[in-house]
């Protein structure tokens, strides 16, 4: 009897066991989830559309070409960081769930983003970015630090009709279009980037008070910094690093201020950068200031070595001063002037000011050809008061 109520325990175990839902199976290993195949991050201000890329408006100086960041294909939404609301997002079969810290959904490489979204005060959270483009439209009084970001299909970061926005500490790159791109903003920061193999650096259009400082640009494309109809008070481009490979690169003019103006009691600055490598362009220079016109610009304390055609060049504008920079250049096929002043935008050009240069330049055929004078934006103040024949290489 002990035997047979043995084996009917037995029996009644063995069917419970077959009945019973295989846990490890079912709750313990799921399926992994894909991830988003775009990748793009996409921060608005609360209540503000995201919208897709923007069409740019601004032509490259000197090209009519549509540049990399205007022909790249448009990016599949992923959920947008957001702190009040859900909204609206490319796709719109997709809606971004609420949430009060940024989300980590289809991305990777750990980030850091500081701020809140709507106000100027700062608080500290964690998200990771993967590949595609940093879109801030419509942002204020944003600080987004510790990025890692790439994009080999198109631009990296673009800032639009946002004010307040601090970029900072980042590495960005590759990008197959812009490093950084800001438009129709004001007040932004950009300081503390490591910046590499991009079509262009730092371009800023049609924007106010933009600053570009402490940065390091390597192999960094057309410019390492574009400002490009950059108006007001405290725009400037300072303590930055830049350097290409000599003779390899897609270099044009290696620091340029288009169509831009500070004012009398805040001008453009762009102050103590140290660039070098340009070419084989031959119309590329290291800083290009007043192309097209532009007004109350300085350009002081810059190194330049062996910076492309040119070393710093004045074409055309008003109240500009050219002070106190080290211009070195080698012999090279492409090589041509140190520093010149010449009007080629036909405007008014005048009050301009060129002393306390170190300059020492080799054309392509190997003669020293430091400086050059067209004559056509009135004296030029201190023209005989900088060395020519400097002793640098």
């Amino acid at each position: 009897m002990a035997r047979m109520a043995l084996a009917s325990i037995a029996l009644v175990a063995l069917l419970v066991a077959l009945a019973a839902p295989n846990f490890i199976d079912s709750e313990l290993s799921p399926e992994p989830e894909s991830a988003d195949p775009e990748n793009l991050l996409r921060y608005t201000a609360p209540s503000a559309i995201a919208v897709a890329q923007t069409e740019e408006t601004g032509r490259e100086p000197g090209s009519t070409k549509p540049s990399a960041s205007q022909t790249t294909k448009q990016p599949l939404p992923i959920p947008t960081m957001s702190t009040d609301e859900s909204e609206s997002v490319d796709d719109p079969s997709t809606t971004a769930s609420k949430s009060t810290t940024p989300t980590t959904e289809g991305m990777s490489t750990t980030s850091t983003v500081v701020g809140s979204s709507s106000t100027s005060s700062s608080t500290s959270s964690t998200v990771a970015v993967a590949d595609g483009p940093l879109v801030l439209d419509g942002v204020s009084g944003q600080v987004f630090e510790g990025l890692v970001l790439s994009n080999p299909s198109g631009p990296c970061v673009r800032i639009l009709n946002s004010s307040g926005v601090v970029l900072k500490n980042s590495q960005i790159g590759p990008c197959g279009g812009r490093a950084v791109d800001i438009q129709k903003s004001s007040d932004v920061v950009v300081e503390g980037l490591t910046i590499r193999d991009t079509e262009s650096g730092v371009y800023a259009l049609d924007s106010v008070s933009v600053a570009v400082t402490g940065n390091s640009f390597v192999n960094a494309g057309r410019n390492f910094v574009q400002f490009d109809k950059v108006t007001g008070s405290n725009n400037k481009i300072a303590g930055n690093t830049g350097k290409n490979v000599l003779g390899g690169s897609k270099a044009e003019d290696l620091i340029s201020v288009y169509k831009s103006a500070g004012t009398s009691s805040s001008p453009i600055e762009v102050r103590g950068n140290r660039l070098s490598n340009g070419g084989p362009s031959g119309s590329g220079s290291g800083i290009m200031v007043g192309d097209e016109g532009g007004s109350h610009i300085v350009v002081k304390g810059n190194t330049l070595t062996n910076p492309g055609q040119v070393g710093i060049g004045v074409a055309g504008g008003q109240n500009i001063r050219i002070l106190d920079n080290s211009v070195f250049s080698a012999s090279h096929p492409w090589s041509n002037i140190g520093i010149y002043v010449w009007n080629q935008s036909g405007g008014t050009c005048s009050n301009i000011e060129v002393r306390g240069n170190q300059v020492e330049w080799y054309q392509s055929n190997g003669d020293e050809n430091p400086s050059w004078e067209q004559g056509n934006c009135g004296p030029v103040t201190g023209w005989d008061e900088n060395n020519w024949h400097a002793d640098l290489g």
